[in-house]
């Protein structure tokens, strides 16, 4: 009897042992469940933040570019010259008159990285380009633009054509603008470097932020620095044909 009631009450103390133990189990389960479900919370919101921000930043690089190419499509002196050219008439002037921007500046040039000037006849065959900026880049315009322009109706003519597209030299933006105003003679396109205008997403989120390529190669960073304990918030850029372009990191302190 006496064996019987110490079994007893050995098995009750091992039952709320176990029932203590899968308490203190599930306590520490839901603890960290909740915990990494307000992290992926916390991270999704921080995501949004940075594609509003990087959005904002597009739109910059839109306007700073439109503003230069459009005064630059309207210069006579790079109209006659063009025009010229296309009568077989030049003698490299054309392409002295694209290295003028890089030589002495322009309005806003402080806003954008610019990376080289083309010019391209109606049928987008290039016809001259800067002597200066980026080398070695393909003769014809990115596909995405070749396609647009060639594949949009009459009444879109005279609108511009931008592009974030990829090359071997790194990623770039491009914006296509008809040449000579209502009545076109060509097309003027403003290459400039994105991954310059991408890294002021830190000014508007107030964070570090570097940008890498899809391998991880860092391309730039803002002067911000950051501490171990920062989390790392990854948002894809993407070319205007869609393919992964380059990663924009933004280093989230979620302590405070």
């Amino acid at each position: 009897m006496k064996i019987d009631s110490i079994s007893l009450k050995s098995s009750t103390i091992a039952i709320f042992v176990m029932i203590g133990l899968v308490a203190i189990a599930l306590s520490l389960f839901a603890s960290n469940y909740f915990k990494r479900a307000a992290l992926n919370a916390q991270m999704t919101s921080l995501s949004r933040v940075i594609e509003v921000a990087s959005i904002e930043v597009f739109t910059k690089i839109k306007n700073h570019t439109f503003d230069f190419g459009s005064k630059l499509a309207h210069n006579p002196d790079l109209l006659q010259a063009t025009k010229r050219h296309l009568k077989n008439e030049g003698n490299g002037e054309l392409s002295q008159l694209l290295d003028d921007p890089f030589i002495n500046g322009f309005v806003g040039f402080s806003k954008i990285d610019l990376k080289k000037l083309r010019i391209y006849d109606l049928q987008l065959k290039l016809i001259s380009q800067s002597n200066m900026g980026v080398s070695d880049l393909d003769d014809q315009a990115a596909p995405y633009i070749r396609s647009t322009i060639s594949n949009r109706g009459k009444t879109d003519r005279l609108k511009a054509v931008q592009a974030l597209w990829a090359s071997p030299q790194g990623p770039f933006y491009s914006l296509v603008v008809p040449l000579g105003g209502l009545r076109p003679i060509g097309y003027l396109e403003i290459i400039i470097n994105p991954v310059f205008n991408f890294s002021g997403i830190g000014n508007i989120t107030n964070t570090p932020v570097h940008i890498h390529t899809m391998s991880g190669e860092l391309l730039n960073e803002n002067s911000q620095q950051f501490a171990d304990d920062h989390l790392p918030i990854e948002f894809l850029i993407r070319a205007s044909d869609e393919t992964p372009l380059f990663k924009v990191v933004s280093y989230e302190n979620i302590a405070t």
